[in-house]
């Protein structure tokens, strides 16, 4: 191994990741899989921070959940004083107060309702009427989920509407910018948080990385590490250590070094990409206030669909992706991401109720399915130097693509079917850009830029054998020897 290789610390030896003769590492290689073979494994304190790292999860859902109770808009008409109304219809009351007080209008299904921002306004002349914009607030019913919320209190209704979406797109923009710098951070300033051993390593920072390996040894035997009875065996990975990374040049690669790496920059595109659009197109099979067809649907009903395909997209990924693949089944989901809203496109008009929920259902389970495996393909396919800035990136962009939602509210739903067919012309374009990304199942996490540059496609045509002389005085050299 030459002397400009070995400052590349775990990744120092040249690895072809796209080639699956070399999936398994020699056994003179040191690499984070083995050394934590070596010193014993997962121990208890492994798995109770991972599973203490679940918790911030559950509080996270929580906040991004609850964006959808404490925005809903209930149904509302005017305030009704029947003051305001001539002497004869003071004292009418129920139905007939409405009909007297709120003029009908014809809703987006066709039916007469009364109107939600107008009402009538009765001149000195008992028999001269007109309607008016809303004034003394407005009446709420059929609650659904919080009986108040942000639009009930500040009554952001009618002219006042625009503030929902709004408060929407800086709720979604707060998660972006948070994405972006904590992912930032988590590369560039370790000790805000709990350090990684395979981070550091990688960063060539072997003392820290050291203190940090002794730690996990006594989680691991609840003793400190001077009273380990295997403190021979793991002193001598240390020496190891030592000897592999003994550079103290950090491998924290620079912005210029970043933007050289071609093939990252290609899976981390393709990747975001294809997060963006996923998120994206997901409210197009039906959102918490309209569904496909732009008709009003039940908040639970909506909730639970969205929720419960969620859940069963997690687990088509937990029993599929470590048998087929992560690409196959990320090409899979975007395939019948595309297929669902083709059919919807072209055919909702010929479709019966039944039909159009199936390709719904199969539309928000394909798109939650696409979205989630791409942050988990990008963690894989990411250095370990740059995992937490590449997946930040990625999370910056699927709350990009989920914008599309509240974005298309501020127009009042109006250019719904546009957007439509240009995200499923481009789910159709991501479709096609998988076929780049190469294959992550069962191969090591590269850990360098070196590594990320090496983990490539294998050729869709049949490989060819490397040129090879088979006489010793007259053979060429070939780099791929």
């Amino acid at each position: 191994m030459e002397g400009g290789e070995r400052e590349a610390g775990l990744g120092s030896l040249q690895r072809d990741l796209s080639s699956p003769s070399m999936l398994e590492l020699s056994r003179d290689t040191v690499s984070f899989e083995n050394l934590v073979t070596r010193i014993g494994g997962m121990g208890p304190g492994q798995r109770l921070q991972l599973a203490l790292s679940w918790l911030p999860n559950i509080f996270v859902a929580f906040g991004l959940f609850s964006d959808v109770f404490i925005t809903l808009t209930p149904a509302h008409h005017c305030h009704v004083d029947p003051r305001g109304l001539p002497l004869a219809l003071q004292n009418v009351s129920g139905e007939r107060l409405l009909n007297v007080s709120i003029p009908l209008e014809r809703n987006a299904e066709g039916r007469m309702v009364h109107s939600q921002c107008r009402r009538y306004h009765y001149h000195e002349n008992e028999s001269r009427k007109e309607t008016e914009p809303c004034r003394g607030g407005w009446e709420y019913s059929e609650h659904q989920g919080l009986r108040e919320n942000m639009v009930t209190e500040w009554d952001l209704v009618c002219s006042q509407y625009w503030e929902v979406p709004v408060e929407e797109v800086c709720f979604i923009f707060g998660f972006l910018i948070g994405y972006l710098l904590l992912g930032y951070a988590s590369d560039s300033y370790p000790n805000l948080f709990l350090e990684s051993p395979r981070w550091l390593l990688a960063s060539l920072r072997v003392a820290e990385a050291k203190e940090v390996l002794k730690v996990l040894v006594e989680r691991k035997g609840h003793r400190r590490f001077d009273n380990t009875p295997d403190r021979g065996d793991v002193e001598e990975v240390f020496a190891e250590l030592e000897n592999t990374f003994h550079s103290s040049y950090s491998t924290q690669p620079s912005t210029a070094k970043l933007f050289s790496c071609r093939n990252i920059w290609k899976n981390l595109v393709i990747l975001g990409f294809t997060t963006l659009i996923s998120n994206g197109i997901h409210h197009c099979y039906g959102t918490f206030r309209k569904n496909i067809q732009g008709t009003r649907s039940g908040l639970y009903f909506s909730y639970l669909l969205s929720a419960g395909t969620g859940v069963l997209a997690c687990l088509f990924l937990c029993m599929t992706v470590d048998r087929f693949g992560r690409r196959g089944v990320l090409l899979l989901s975007m395939t019948l991401t595309g297929i669902s809203s083709l059919i919807l496109l072209g055919l909702i008009e010929y479709l019966n109720e039944a039909a159009i929920l199936t390709f719904c259902v199969l539309g928000l389970f394909s798109s939650h399915a696409a979205a989630s495996l791409s942050v988990i393909f990008t963690a894989e396919l990411t250095p370990t130097v740059i995992r937490g800035e590449g997946v930040g990136l990625i999370m910056a962009l699927a709350s990009l693509g989920k914008l599309s939602s509240p974005l298309m509210d501020f127009q009042d739903r109006h250019g719904y079917f546009l957007q439509h067919v240009v995200l499923t012309s481009m789910a159709i374009l991501c479709i096609l850009s998988i076929l780049l990304l190469p294959e992550s199942k069962r191969k090591p996490l590269p850990e360098t830029l070196k590594d990320g540059e090496l983990y490539c496609r294998p050729s869709l045509l049949l490989h060819r054998r490397p040129r090879c002389d088979h006489m010793p005085l007259l053979s060429t050299p070939n780099p791929l020897i």
